[in-house]
């Protein structure tokens, strides 16, 4: 690819790159990885990188297993494994949903909702809502994904990001401690949605009680 988060806003692909390179860490974009040994990786450009430890993370894949459901006709499916459904979320049977990241939706300008934890919530509310409709077989306008910005999270590091909605008339641009604030907000909400008030006091409290013991480094 020709920049990190190719997905994100091009400044916050920039931010995220600019923390790496104060981490010391080199970022090398439009390389494609053809060799793997245990001296390094090799590039299709001819570039070899030497390593002794070689870590490989390709991103987002649905379970292999989406692919069998649905017996002698299977459930449809794109290449990532992910199931295709309409604008209802429904899959090629119509009587079964799904939505996140086991879901491909397309949208009405052709682009396809990104594999996000936001994009997963606004699915799962819209289906809280209109499920009764569909399944009482009554006509619901179809799913539409809103970009709500992007946060991105360097561990301890730092954070960029960029917010978007009718405050800022477009979007906002954070990073340092208030995106790392923003993150931790948007983390708790989605912990909220799925385990309500008392749980995710529960966990908020463990954390807190974990960051206070815990040491910089393992023991043993």
């Amino acid at each position: 690819a020709p920049r990190l988060l190719a997905q994100l806003p091009e400044r916050l692909s920039e931010a995220a790159l600019s923390e790496l390179r104060k981490l010391a860490i080199d970022v090398h974009v439009n390389e494609k990885v053809v060799e793997v040994s245990e001296n390094g990786l090799k590039m299709a450009s001819g570039k070899v990188i030497s390593s002794s430890l070689s870590v490989w993370a390709a991103g987002v894949k649905a379970a292999d297993f989406l692919k069998t459901l649905g017996g002698e006709t299977p459930l449809a499916t794109n290449r990532l494994n992910q199931l295709v459904v309409n604008g209802n979320l429904q899959t090629s049977d119509v009587s079964i949903y799904a939505f996140g990241d086991c879901a491909a939706c397309q949208q009405p300008d052709g682009t396809w909702v990104p594999p996000r934890a936001q994009a997963a919530y606004q699915q799962a509310m819209y289906l809280t809502r209109a499920l009764p409709d569909l399944i009482a077989g009554k006509k619901v306008d179809p799913f539409v994904y809103t970009d709500q910005g992007s946060l991105v999270s360097l561990a301890e590091y730092s954070s960029v990001g960029s917010l978007m909605g009718s405050l800022t008339k477009g979007s906002f641009f954070i990073e340092g401690q208030i995106a790392k604030l923003m993150y931790w907000a948007l983390h708790k909400q989605h912990q909220l949605a799925l385990g309500g008030i008392k749980k995710t006091a529960l966990i908020t409290l463990s954390e807190m009680i974990d960051r206070t013991h815990r040491p910089r480094i393992k023991l043993h």
